[in-house]
């Protein structure tokens, strides 16, 4: 039998801090993720860190696996943030999970290894949105795009993010 226990694991690209199993992540934990940013001051240099990444959820012998929420910044720009909170298997979203963009795009649906997969909801910044199926990350088989105020600007099949037909669902 293993135990568990709480510890904080210092690596060259951030900390975790939370259970662990054999010295790895394991369980409920938290890591950030951070590229060291060099500031001068005029006492001399100085170094800093800039965290960029943020990962809370469960692990499993040292890889995100079960549920989690994983935040990226992105330092001074317009659009300064996107997560994922979800599903994830081996260290990928891999089934129901929800990924916003920073530029305020956003999916809503099933993940295989890291690629939108099945069924789910694509709304764009804009508010319209495609309901239907995925396959390898594009829009695949049957579904309907909506504009925003919810009326119909196309329905049928899609093939690699192609509107091919027409077709009503029955």
């Amino acid at each position: 039998m293993f135990a568990y226990y709480m510890k904080i694991l210092k690596f060259n690209n951030g900390n975790y801090k939370g259970n662990v199993k054999n010295s790895l992540p394991h369980g409920i934990g938290e890591f950030e993720k951070y590229k060291i940013v060099k500031n001068f001051s005029v006492s001399g240099k100085e170094l800093t860190k800039e965290i960029n990444e943020v990962y809370k959820g469960d692990w499993k012998n040292g890889q995100r696996h079960g549920q989690g929420k994983m935040t990226w910044a992105i330092p001074e720009s317009a659009f300064p943030k996107s997560w994922y909170q979800g599903s994830w298997q081996n260290n990928k979203f891999h089934g129901w999970g929800s990924y916003t963009h920073s530029n305020g795009d956003k999916y809503e649906g099933n993940w295989n290894n890291y690629k939108k997969h099945g069924q789910g909801t694509f709304t764009w910044y804009d508010g319209s949105y495609y309901v239907g199926e995925f396959k390898h990350d594009s829009q695949h088989g049957y579904g309907v795009v909506y504009k925003t105020d919810g009326s119909i600007i196309r329905e049928g099949i899609f093939e690699n993010d192609l509107f091919l037909y027409t077709k009503k669902k029955k």
